[in-house]
């Protein structure tokens, strides 16, 4: 004897008017763009370098707050006379997104295996707030993210890798993430002799921002790697002769230092965008954490370099 939910119960016809169907056209369309979008997708992972595109989720709204968490609202504060909670915000925000990065990274690597992407996390985290309290005080977050480290290589139950390997995705979990964040928090929070270093940060943000913009944009939907690095140069060149013209006290008011500044920015965030990709398995790995990231790797160790060059 069967049991009452062995069957289906037999299929109603809708009694309502006959439902549209796609066209031909439509159908066709639709088509074209599965297929493109495969091939877009086999493209990116068939080169290490690729910068993938990915359009899942909330990413305007999740920039958008970014931008507000680290700009907009330590400017608030700076206004409102609180201008001792700017630092600390900045500082918290942006660790905190290394740190996720650090998770992610070192989660693509082990997969399952994963019992020391907390360490990595933690370990990116520690390295980057340190910068915080000054650059005298990096090299005790540069001490507590080894410490991670090696408590995460001993962890990770990953029998496909030696300990050796295990440091390894160890440290491309920590390190790079780690150090960008050094670079952006000691920028924001670095007096200098004239004006503040959070002007010089915003203009960073500003810059990196408008290339990102003008990058997804355009590239999200293109059939090629250049059309959307070229748009975000298009966009970093507008923003930063905005910039020029308010130029930050701290900053040089040159045109050939903006016009050195913004190729330099404009370069080195593609270029973290690619070095990002290295980071990971696979250009197309989940960590969005990191994608947030990607293209200060490069620019924000370079802008700082340039601030203690020229004496700020």
């Amino acid at each position: 004897m069967s049991n009452p939910g062995d069957r289906l119960p037999p299929v109603q016809q809708p009694s309502g008017p006959k439902l549209r169907t796609k066209s031909k056209r439509a159908q066709s369309r639709s088509d074209k763009a599965r297929s493109e979008d495969l091939a877009r997708y086999n493209r990116w992972n068939q080169s290490r370098l690729a910068i993938p595109y990915s359009t899942d989720g909330p990413k305007v709204t999740l920039g958008i707050l970014w931008f507000a968490l680290i700009t907009l609202a330590p400017l608030a504060l700076i206004v409102l006379g609180r201008s001792e909670f700017a630092a600390p915000l900045i500082a918290g925000v942006f660790s905190t997104v290394v740190g996720l990065a650090g998770l992610q990274i070192a989660n693509t690597w082990f997969g399952t295996a994963s019992e020391g992407r907390s360490a990595a996390g933690l370990g990116a985290f520690l390295l980057s707030f340190s910068s915080f309290f000054g650059l005298n005080f990096v090299p005790f977050g540069i001490a507590a993210a080894l410490v991670m480290l090696a408590v995460g290589a001993v962890l990770t139950k990953d029998k496909e890798r030696d300990i050796a390997q295990k440091i390894v995705v160890m440290a491309r979990s920590i390190v790079p993430v780690g150090l960008a964040g050094v670079s952006a928090i000691t920028i924001a929070v670095r007096p200098v002799e004239v004006g503040s270093g959070f002007a010089v940060f915003v203009a960073l943000v500003l810059m990196i921002s408008a290339y990102e913009i003008g990058d997804f944009i355009v590239g999200s939907g293109a059939h090629n790697a250049f059309e959307g690095p070229l748009a975000g140069f298009i966009a970093l060149v507008v923003v930063t002769l905005g910039i020029f013209i308010f130029p930050p006290p701290a900053l040089p008011s040159d045109l050939v230092f903006f016009v050195a500044l913004g190729l330099v920015t404009g370069i080195s965030g593609v270029m973290g965008q690619m070095f990002a990709s290295l980071l990971l398995p696979r250009p197309t790995s989940w960590a969005p954490a990191l994608r947030r990231l990607d293209s200060y790797l490069l620019a924000a160790p370079i802008w700082l370099g340039l601030m203690i060059l020229l004496g700020l």
